[in-house]
């Protein structure tokens, strides 16, 4: 599970990686995020099934990438707060994906999963609004406690 889930990571930042450099610098959106984050956060909707604790686990993961990457800086995590430290980020992909109940191999749906959040990671990229938004909801909404 472990060198599976690190090569979709590796398949996630090498993808962003890809991305032409001039189009990084701040095209995306911090105080949208922060604020799709906490609309999410504050919505009172938790993950109940299978599927949207593998969709938590994927949008964690592609924030990650976003992190290893270099598209999410230091400042925008200041931005952000303390639930994107790192610590925290491997506390919610990790739970979430054990929630979903991925084994060794990630399950068909999980990539799915891992294709919509990516998705949504190279739009906050470019700068999309419903992009930002969507993902950073998500991210809201998957909270461990």
């Amino acid at each position: 599970m472990v060198m599976q889930a690190r090569m979709a990571m590796a398949l996630g930042v090498a993808l962003i990686a890809l991305q032409p450099l001039p189009a990084l610098a701040q095209a995306h959106d911090i105080q949208l995020a922060k604020q799709s984050y906490e609309a999410g956060k504050a919505s009172g909707i938790r993950p109940q099934t299978r599927g949207e604790n593998r969709m938590c686990g994927a949008h964690w993961d592609a924030f990650e990438a976003l992190v290893k990457a270099g598209t999410i800086t230091e400042a925008d995590l200041e931005v952000l707060g303390d639930d994107f430290i790192e610590a925290a980020v491997l506390i919610s992909k990790v739970h979430f994906k054990l929630a979903a109940e991925e084994g060794n191999t990630l399950s068909n749906g999980y990539k799915n999963a891992l294709n919509s959040a990516f998705e949504k990671a190279e739009g906050f990229i470019y700068g999309d609004v419903d992009d930002t938004k969507s993902l950073f909801e998500n991210l809201g909404v998957c909270q461990t406690s």
